[in-house]
């Protein structure tokens, strides 16, 4: 007691002397912490410049979360045709056909693969070891930030030569999804699709620029399940030999789409595009 009191003595005399008071002392806000990359170098987010909503829910969602992040500009399928389409040397996988739809690729899709593809270019030129890449629509699980660094933590220790991590993904088959040995928090990924939100590395990366994705174009997220073995298309994996891609989940998924097929507010700039014609093919 006696010593709570000398304490409680000393604290009111030097608060009386250098004249402090606990206004001086605010609660920490915040605003106070400056945003950042987290674990990557950079933090891509592909952006259509006519999608100003999307633009706007992004800015906000990322600044809640306290991300640093850049905005790609996508290539936007509007915009594209066959002339500048053979200008970039654009070849159509011969043979394509969507495996649910039987339809061909649209200018949407083709949008969304070039933008992909640049990204990749970008990150290997600049020398990024690794990126986070997210599309506009990406919606973020409460406590994202703990979260992720929770799954992050078993996917560095058990899978530390890891080429492509999904955050977010859709499993078309997710049965066949194993949980990586060891792990609470990390899976490897059967056949899913979205490019919604993954990382990936620079040797992830040159693995598929390697590929000469553009001389042999699907979508992207046709092209990251081949690229890890684990499409359908037995004969789409031998032209993208060898599918060496070591691709790991966060499990749970930590981001998902803000908005879901037959919703109000649901627009999908890929598939609700124009359809190209068969001549692009190989």
């Amino acid at each position: 007691m006696v010593l709570y009191l000398s304490s409680l003595v000393v604290f009111v005399l030097t608060r009386t002397v250098v004249g402090t008071n606990l206004t001086d002392f605010p609660p920490i806000s915040k605003h106070a912490f400056k945003p950042d990359t987290m674990m990557f170098d950079k933090i891509y987010i592909v952006h259509l410049k006519r999608r100003t909503e999307r633009r706007q829910r992004m800015e906000k969602a990322a600044d809640a979360m306290k991300l640093d992040f850049t905005y790609f500009h996508a290539v936007d399928g509007r915009n594209l045709n066959t002339e500048k389409l053979d200008k970039l040397g654009v070849q159509i996988l011969q043979g394509y056909s969507d495996i649910y739809q039987n339809r061909n690729m649209t200018y949407g899709e083709i949008g969304c693969a070039l933008t992909h593809y640049y990204i990749l270019e970008d990150m290997v030129v600049k020398n990024y070891q690794r990126v986070l890449i997210l599309e506009d629509d990406a919606q973020f699980v409460p406590m994202f930030r703990k979260q992720l660094s929770r799954s992050f933590a078993d996917i560095e220790e058990f899978v530390p030569d890891w080429d492509l991590l999904f955050l977010g993904r859709k499993p078309m088959n997710a049965t066949a999804d194993k949980y990586v040995d060891g792990t609470h928090f990390a899976m490897w990924p059967d056949f899913s699709y979205w490019a919604l939100a993954y990382a990936i590395t620079r040797k992830g990366a040159k693995k598929i620029l390697k590929q000469k994705p553009l001389q042999k174009l699907v979508p992207t997220d046709e092209l990251i399940p081949i690229m890890y073995n684990r499409h359908p298309m037995e004969e789409w994996k031998k032209l993208f030999y060898p599918n060496d891609l070591k691709a790991v989940a966060t499990n749970p998924l930590l981001i998902y789409p803000s908005w879901w097929f037959g919703e109000t507010k649901y627009i999908s700039d890929t598939e609700d595009s124009r359809k190209i014609a068969s001549t692009l093919e190989t």
